[in-house]
């Protein structure tokens, strides 16, 4: 049951230093290996984390307003 909580803290992004004190792990591999992530979770973080989602994001954002000025 622990470890269920400590999975969920962790996908509501919850740092694993405060989830490996929580559990009382002395190390944080200990911590890791009771902690389980969602295929979907990874996806959305890395789509929204991705140093190539930021890029692509300010680029959308330029052409948007040069389209803007130029109207």
């Amino acid at each position: 049951m622990p470890f269920s909580f400590a999975s969920l803290l962790l996908q509501e992004g919850v740092d694993i230093k405060f989830i490996q004190d929580f559990l009382g792990h002395s190390s944080i591999a200990t911590t890791q290996i009771y902690l389980h992530t969602s295929e979907g979770k990874k996806r959305e973080i890395m789509s929204k984390f991705h140093p190539r989602e930021k890029i692509f994001s300010a680029d959308s954002r330029a052409h948007h307003d040069s389209n803007i000025h130029q109207k």
